[in-house]
């Protein structure tokens, strides 16, 4: 059984079910820093990339 859960900020995840289920299990959920696109240029770059490259033939 893990003592924390580390979430993204999820509604999945941070729904009140989950939340309920997380206090019975006395189990931490700790909330990740929301999205930073900086953070993370070479990821975007190449999510850019790939969306223009493949995506791009698609139907739509």
């Amino acid at each position: 059984m893990p003592e924390k859960v580390r979430v993204d900020r999820g509604k999945d995840f941070l729904s009140r079910t989950v939340t309920a289920a997380f206090d019975l299990l006395d189990v931490t959920v700790e909330d990740l820093p929301a999205y930073t696109s900086h953070l993370k240029g070479t990821v975007e770059g190449l999510n850019r990339a790939a969306e223009s490259m493949f995506l791009a033939a698609l139907p739509g």
